[in-house]
């Protein structure tokens, strides 16, 4: 069984995620466990021939990035992780899905100008950016060699 996702299992995932989720609503953000917080289910709407579509896409950072059929709340009260994202990107519209280069990152671009990265490669990471992609909210701040990842930095 396989383990972890590739750049070439991305470049592939994206596409077909688009087709299903380009120019749909985030209305809701849930935490997916409740041990830890690697875990997001996003709720999607979309409207196809008058008829309004629920999809649950889950991430897992650092491992998974997939829709599922049915996804019911774990947890009482969003961890803090969640209520930040539910303020700064609930109820805006989702654009195409997007591989940061041939890396194993996802970029989620919302209505607002607001992007929500996840890095799916080591112990995974969410990231959240404004238009000119300097960093907001970092789950898990980090540096390699010369590149920060922390808030106020350019991602």
């Amino acid at each position: 069984m396989k383990q972890r996702i590739t750049s070439d299992d991305i470049s592939c995932l994206v596409p077909s995620l688009n087709n299903i989720l380009d120019g749909s609503y985030l209305t809701q953000i849930y935490d997916g466990s409740m041990e830890n917080t690697k875990t997001i289910i996003l709720k999607l709407k979309t409207k196809i021939d008058e008829q309004t579509i629920n999809y649950y896409l889950l991430i897992e950072s650092g491992i998974r990035m997939h829709t599922i059929e049915e996804f019911n709340s774990v947890r009482q009260l969003p961890s803090g992780m969640v209520g930040k994202f539910r303020r700064e990107l609930k109820d805006r519209r989702l654009f195409p899905i997007k591989q940061i280069g041939k890396d194993r990152s996802v970029d989620l671009q919302f209505s607002n100008d607001k992007h929500l990265i996840i890095e799916l490669y080591d112990k995974g990471n969410f990231i959240l950016t404004d238009d000119k992609y300097k960093i907001i909210f970092v789950v898990r701040s980090y540096e390699i060699s010369d590149y920060k990842i922390e808030v106020n930095e350019i991602y």
